[in-house]
């Protein structure tokens, strides 16, 4: 079976406004299906990558807003 990934979105409006921005983190969360638990998703926004675990089909990851 092939891994199917979700990503909704990152903020309620997909726009990180000033406020939010300002915030030290921001948390990234999907939900992934035909994954394991304890696999490795990566996350990738620009050239960053990070690295979250997957438990019961979901991720999430605190992402610096300072990138």
């Amino acid at each position: 079976m092939e891994e199917e990934k979700r990503l909704p979105a990152i903020v309620l409006d997909d726009i990180v406004n000033i406020a939010e921005s300002e915030e030290s983190k921001l948390m990234i969360s999907g939900s992934v299906s035909n994954v394991a638990d304890g696999e490795k998703v990566v996350i990738e926004i620009g050239t960053q990558q990070f690295e979250s675990t997957v438990t019961e089909g979901k991720f999430n990851q605190a992402i610096d807003t300072a990138l």
